[in-house]
């Protein structure tokens, strides 16, 4: 199993722009959370999209 990212960081790093937090609906009705990364997202996000046909 891949690790999962982090939703919204509960210790963000100095300077970390929560402005650019976001709810986002895509056009088929699901919603999506958007955030800037975090180096603690550095694992996650070296193990590629969960999906192989993304």
């Amino acid at each position: 199993m891949k690790p999962a990212l982090i939703r919204r960081p509960t210790a963000a790093p100095p300077g970390y722009p929560a402005g650019y937090e976001r709810d986002l609906r895509l056009r088929d009705g699901r919603l999506v959370f958007v955030r800037p990364i975090i180096p603690a997202d550095r694992g996650p996000l070296a193990a590629g999209p969960r999906d192989p046909h993304c």
